[in-house]
């Protein structure tokens, strides 16, 4: 028996009024993790009770639904911490070229604008400010 399965990409929830009433108010709206403190952190950096590596995200929009896609064999648990501001998944049980992977996968993204806005995954070139802050003189791309 031939068995086919589709992949149709990430999925997108639905977007309703109040999903965009929330996305408002959601803080930080966009993020580039080339400004982030080393997402991938080998296992015992955060402490000798660390077993596996740790994956961090500064929110999970866009970010967890392109990790699931791009490394989608990789064993991972999910997690979110208690304050809600940050999403980590443990990498279980993984090898070298796992690591490798995400590892691509991060340089791949680091230089683009990790945005919230109720996409699964939306990414932008560039901020539209330097800094992303809206006070200072536009970037090339703004």
């Amino acid at each position: 028996m031939v068995i086919i399965k589709l992949d149709f990409g990430p999925t997108q929830k639905i977007i309703t009024e109040e999903l965009i009433e929330d996305m408002i108010n959601w803080v930080p709206r966009r993020f580039r993790l080339h400004d982030f403190d080393k997402p991938l952190k080998p296992p015992k950096e955060l402490g000798d009770r660390q077993e596996d590596w740790n994956l961090r995200f500064p929110f999970q929009e866009t970010f967890v639904p392109s990790f699931k896609e791009m490394c989608p064999l990789i064993n991972h648990i999910p997690f979110t911490s208690k304050s809600g501001k940050a999403y980590y998944t443990f990498l279980k049980n993984v090898s070298d070229s796992d690591v490798e992977a995400v590892q691509d996968w991060l340089k791949t993204i680091e230089g683009y604008v990790a945005l919230r806005d109720c996409l699964a995954i939306s990414f932008a070139i560039d901020y539209d400010r330097v800094g992303g802050n809206p006070d200072n003189e536009r970037t090339h791309i703004g």
